[in-house]
């Protein structure tokens, strides 16, 4: 039968039985109810009963080593199940062995952090540990290790650690690693949480036998073959000058691609002073007015090299007013250089000289990369991110990595297991900000210092693929992280 559980803020239906009391090995007799054959997602926060894994079969909902379900109980599969005596009966899992598992179809309500707590008993002494998967990437940080051997009815609450997970569908899996251990449920509780993360790229490599390109329609056969389509929308595109429509812009197919454009643009001849007397208003009027509502802008994109920042915010300030009156639907904000923010840089002494206002701008962005010639950081320790952070999330705007990359080898970067555990770590901090409310990874190069190469899938010219890792750390933050909508606002 089925209990509903009303808790704080989620409806969760919980799968339980009353059945005869029985340890490890006994016969439960009369307690099977009929076997479940579809389960329902199981709603974050909340309990996950282990006998409730996903419909599919071997290989699907679950991994197990023995034929038959030993317990002869609830489901006709070869997941070994029986009556539970444990506080509200039910049912538990029993006989297991290392390296099987279940798996369990989850819808997050909430975008956060939550603790795990494993409901585990043994009548085998020494330690015994379970593992946790999210969207198939293992979680480092959910791991149960439970050394109790009382009785194979005797449960104990177990730590099980923490996995972040934005809102929306995911799978689950309990993985058992050293087996000897019944499990009964697992609760998940939220420790805390978090505006949606919007995740995209810039694109410049190619699908073959394309040829390398930075194509609305290639980023999406990029996204979709090689990186998380579903969750990577946002498009950052570039204009050298200003167009006068978005028909005419870098993201001029973005929509019919499915993508998002985040568009840069600069003012025309390179001059911020024309921008700010008001001379090309007509222009600012004619794109913003014809941009898609939800897509992105900004004036002039890592401005640090190429003026001070009184020139910045005057500039700035005028573009953003004239287009916002033209189009209150796009969402604009300032994009920094972290290089120009570097402990110690002259150019960002006084960082309120960079500053719009808060009326002036929507969002304050970052482009932001871990590269050979700068050391081996993460985001969470990297200084001239760092010192951008620590201003940016005082003024109370939505933040942004507009570009984010990590180096490859070939150019003098890292290889690609360290390119991995840089993006891992990166990416579970960023999730841990709730100010940042979109990254963007730079699938490409950056034309300095030296060319730098941060792709994360083979190019028409690469004979082999060497950024599996690096890609598989990329698509799991994705997966776990990436919100399923891509507005940064209210």
């Amino acid at each position: 039968m089925k209990r509903i559980d009303v808790r704080a803020g989620f409806v969760l239906s919980v799968l339980t039985a009353v059945g005869c009391a029985g340890a490890k090995g006994d016969d439960p007799g009369s307690a099977a109810e009929e076997p479940l054959a579809a389960p329902a997602a199981t709603s974050f926060p909340g309990r996950i009963q282990a006998e409730g894994y996903k419909a599919g079969g071997e290989g699907v909902g679950y991994h197990d080593t023995t034929a038959g379900n030993a317990g002869g109980v609830f489901r006709s599969d070869d997941v070994d199940i029986q009556a539970s005596t444990d506080a509200g009966g039910g049912f538990d899992v029993g006989w297991t062995a290392a390296g099987e598992w279940l798996a369990y179809d989850v819808t997050v309500t909430q975008g956060g952090t939550y603790a795990l707590t494993a409901r585990l008993a043994s009548a085998v002494t020494g330690s015994k540990t379970l593992h946790f998967e999210v969207d198939g990437a293992a979680v480092p940080s959910a791991t149960a290790t439970f050394s109790g051997g009382d009785g194979w009815q005797s449960w104990k609450d177990v730590a099980a650690g923490t996995v972040h997970l934005a809102p929306g569908p995911h799978e689950l899996r309990l993985v058992v690693d050293s087996g000897k251990v019944n499990i009964n449920y697992v609760d998940a509780v939220a420790q805390s949480t978090r505006p949606p993360l919007v995740i995209g790229m810039y694109n410049n490599t190619a699908i073959s036998p394309g040829a390398e390109t930075s194509s609305p329609a290639n980023y999406r056969a990029i996204a979709n073959r090689w990186l998380v389509g579903s969750k990577m929308k946002v498009d950052r595109v570039f204009n050298s000058n200003l167009p006068t429509s978005y028909a005419s812009s870098a993201g001029k197919d973005d929509a019919a691609s499915g993508n998002v454009s985040f568009l840069s643009v600069k003012p025309p001849g390179g001059d911020p002073a024309a921008i700010a007397a008001g001379t090309h208003d007509a222009e600012i009027r004619s794109l913003a007015s014809s941009m898609p509502a939800g897509t992105y802008l900004t004036m002039y994109h890592e401005p640090e090299d190429n003026m001070t920042g009184a020139q910045f915010v005057a500039m700035f300030k005028r573009f953003y007013s004239v287009a916002k009156a033209a189009n209150a639907g796009v969402t604009i904000g300032y994009v920094a250089m972290a290089y120009q923010w570097r402990p110690g840089s002259a150019s960002t002494a006084t960082p309120d000289d960079w500053f719009p206002g808060a009326s002036s701008t929507d969002f304050l962005a970052v482009d932001a990369y871990d590269s050979g010639w700068s050391g081996e950081h993460s985001l969470d320790v990297q200084p001239d991110f760092q010192r951008w952070y620590g201003w940016a999330k005082t003024k109370g705007k939505p933040l942004i990595i507009a570009e984010y990359g990590v180096e490859d080898v070939s150019t003098g970067g890292f290889s690609d297991s360290v390119r991995a555990g840089i993006i891992q770590r990166s990416m579970d901090w960023v999730w841990t900000q709730p100010q940042i409310r979109m990254v963007l990874y730079w699938n490409g190069t950056s034309a300095t210092p030296g060319g730098q190469n941060h792709y994360l899938n083979p190019t028409t010219s690469e004979t082999t693929d060497n950024f599996a890792q690096a890609r598989a750390a990329w698509n799991s933050a994705a997966l776990r992280y990436g919100s399923p909508g891509t507005s940064i606002l209210p």
